[in-house]
C-alpha cells in the first residue's frame, strides 16, 4: 500500500491520493506543505563560535557584511575582571563567565525583540553555554569554527593588542565541545569563503 501511494504521488505530486479509505485532496496537501514552510522560524541572529584564533571576529564581520546585518564582538562585553585574568594568563571559570554570558544573551534577545538582525562573535565553547544563549530562541543559529591547532598557534602568535595570550589556548581546546556537524565550519579557510558558506546555510533565502 505504501509503495502504491508513493507511485501515486510520484506521478502527480499535487494529485489527490488515498490513505486507507481517506482521500487527501491536493489543496489540503498543499496547505500542509505551505504551513510547514511558513511555520519555520526566520533566522534573525547567527552566533559565530570557536576558540581564540579560530577567526570568529574576522568571519563574523565578513558574514555581517554579506548579510547586511549588525555585528557585535562578545570579546568587548567581558568585564574588566575577566580581561585582567586572561591578560595574566589565568583561565576563566564558569563563575567568571556568568555575567559575560548574561550580557551576550541580553544583546541577542534585544536584537530579536526589536526585529533586527545580528551576527555575534562569541566563543561559546561548552554545550551548556550554547544552550543558555540559543536554547530559548529558535531564530538563532550557531556556526562553530573548527581550526587545526597549528593554525591557531600561528594566528595567535601574530596577534597584537589583544588581551588573550597564546598560553591560554590549551585551556580553551580542553573545554571545547563541538556541536552537530551541520553547525561546524572549517575555519582554516579564508574568512570570506567561510562567511559565504555560513550565509548559504543559515542566511535569509530571499
Amino acid at each position: 500500500m505504501v509503495q502504491a501511494r508513493q507511485q501515486q504521488q510520484a506521478a502527480d505530486p499535487l494529485k489527490p491520493f488515498t490513505i486507507g479509505s481517506l482521500q487527501v485532496s491536493s489543496s489540503i496537501r498543499r496547505e500542509c506543505e505551505l504551513y510547514t514552510i511558513q511555520s519555520a522560524p526566520k533566522v534573525s541572529a547567527i552566533v559565530v563560535a570557536g576558540v581564540a584564533g579560530s577567526g570568529k571576529t574576522t568571519v563574523g564581520k565578513a558574514l555581517a557584511g554579506l548579510l547586511e546585518w549588525d555585528f557585535v564582538d562578545a570579546d568587548e562585553l567581558h568585564t574588566a575582571h575577566n580581561i585582567g585574568k586572561m591578560s595574566a594568563g589565568v583561565p576563566l571559570t564558569d563563575e567568571d563567565r556568568k555575567p559575560w554570558l548574561d550580557r551576550v544573551r541580553g544583546i541577542l534577545d534585544e536584537s530579536i525583540d526589536q526585529e533586527k538582525n545580528l551576527v555575534m562573535a562569541c566563543s561559546a565553547l561548552r554545550r551548556r553555554y550554547v544552550a543558555f544563549l540559543l536554547g530559548h530562541q529558535p531564530r538563532i543559529r550557531l556556526a562553530h569554527l573548527s581550526v587545526d591547532r597549528e593554525i591557531l598557534v600561528k594566528r595567535l602568535a601574530a596577534r597584537r593588542d589583544h588581551f588573550f595570550p597564546l598560553e591560554l589556548l590549551a585551556s580553551q581546546l580542553e573545554i571545547q565541545e563541538f556541536p552537530p556537524a551541520e553547525q561546524v565550519f572549517d575555519g582554516g579557510r579564508p574568512a570570506l569563503e567561510v562567511a559565504r558558506e555560513i550565509a548559504l546555510r543559515f542566511g535569509p533565502e530571499d
